[in-house]
């Protein structure tokens, strides 16, 4: 019984460290795609160095260029040029295409070290995932400020390189901050949008009332316009009126004077009269 129970020990220590074993292979003797763990290592290494060292080059011949000089053929044949007479390696497009990223990156990380970071889980500073048509070599560049993840993109098709990103390490704390930062900011966005459109809404308000007032003045001046009408009437009618008294009066006047001094009253004029 005993030599059983030992029997079943010494089996359940062997399986265990064979697991163990199988969980820490050595990726650089793996072959990913066709290609070796070691030489996609190699590869990465001399990539991301470069594409620093682009970055490197361009800061100290043209301070003040910008992003779309990393992709001028002229600068893109100068370096090569360059490489290819002091290192004997030409540069791949894609380094170019990230070294822009790169050197904004080194603004928030500050300046990579030339290492790589290891752990535990990854004590070969890199590691290979392939998924769908893409085989991905990721490896974390430790920075004075800051760590980076930086990704390597292949094609599995023909194993070229397609891409090369990188992508700064943040907290938890960090990452939390800005999700609550650009939520606080979403919030603000969609009050100050539902704000507006209330304004915009009871400034339609604001039409009708204007209308009303405009048909008010309107229908004001057109009564003033009636009144003074009607005013002028009435005075016109009171001016026909007292000429016409005047006139009767110059007539009974002109007649008392003829009769009284026995003439005709074709025989005088009256000029004015002036009541008293």
């Amino acid at each position: 019984m005993k030599k059983r129970i030992s029997f079943l020990l010494v089996t359940v220590m062997a399986i265990s460290l064979l697991l163990s074993a199988c969980g820490q292979v050595d990726p650089d003797q793996e072959v990913y795609n066709g290609r070796l763990g070691s030489e996609l290592k190699s590869e990465l290494d001399l990539d991301v160095s470069l594409t620093a060292m682009v970055c490197d080059l361009m800061k100290q011949s043209t301070p003040d260029h910008d992003a779309s000089d990393y992709l001028d053929e002229g600068v893109q044949s100068g370096m090569n040029m360059y490489f290819q007479n002091y290192f004997g390696v030409s540069i791949p497009e894609q380094c170019f295409e990230a070294a822009s990223s790169y050197e904004a990156l080194e603004e928030e990380c500050g300046e990579w070290n030339g290492t790589f970071y290891v752990s535990e889980e990854n004590p070969y500073e890199y590691s290979v995932d392939i998924a769908g048509k893409t085989m991905t070599t990721n490896a974390e560049m430790v920075f004075s400020k800051r760590n980076v993840e930086v990704q390597m993109v292949y094609n599995v098709f023909d194993n070229e390189l397609t891409a090369i990103s990188f992508n700064p390490k943040y907290t938890m704390g960090e990452k939390l901050q800005k999700a609550g930062m650009n939520t606080l900011i979403s919030i603000s966005i969609v009050f100050a949008v539902l704000i507006l459109i209330s304004i915009i809404i009871y400034c339609f308000n604001i039409f009708p009332y204007l209308e009303k007032r405009k048909k008010a003045k309107a229908a004001a001046k057109a009564e003033a316009s009636q009144k003074d009408t009607f005013v002028t009437q009435i005075e016109q009618r009171e001016e026909l009126q007292d000429n016409a008294c005047d006139t009767e009066l110059i007539a009974v006047i002109a007649a008392a004077i003829a009769a009284s001094e026995g003439t005709s009253t074709s025989d005088f004029v009256v000029r004015s009269i002036n009541r008293r």
